[in-house]
């Protein structure tokens, strides 16, 4: 299982990619910026799954989502937020801090197109 994981805070980024790789996956990234998530997005790499920071500082993540929800990745957001735009309302969001558990079942669920 390949995940791209978008994080802009380190040492979550790191304990995500730590989780993650225990758990048997290939992490990609851990990119921290819009920019580079978009840059990723717009590439030919096609992971089976995207875990992707709300908010990056300061910047929505949508654009880079909406990319690569196109492309047939599943993705599923990490926020504090409450709230998503309507058309990510059927996309899985856990609410950070995620609990390890949940975050490894809906990875899994989402990448076998849950």
């Amino acid at each position: 299982l390949e995940v791209l994981v978008v994080e802009d805070e380190f040492l979550l980024a790191d304990y995500l990619t730590e989780l993650l790789e225990e758990a048997g996956a290939r992490v990609i990234g851990p990119l921290a910026t819009v920019k580079e998530a978009t840059a990723f997005a717009n590439s030919d790499r096609r992971p089976h799954c995207a875990l992707l920071d709300v908010n990056l500082r300061g910047e929505k993540i949508y654009p880079a989502a909406s990319l690569l929800r196109e492309r047939g990745v599943p993705i599923i957001f990490m926020t504090g937020y409450d709230e998503m735009p309507p058309e990510f309302s059927s996309v899985s969001c856990l609410q950070k801090p995620a609990n390890p558990a949940a975050l490894i079942a809906t990875l899994s669920h989402a990448s076998r197109g849950g």
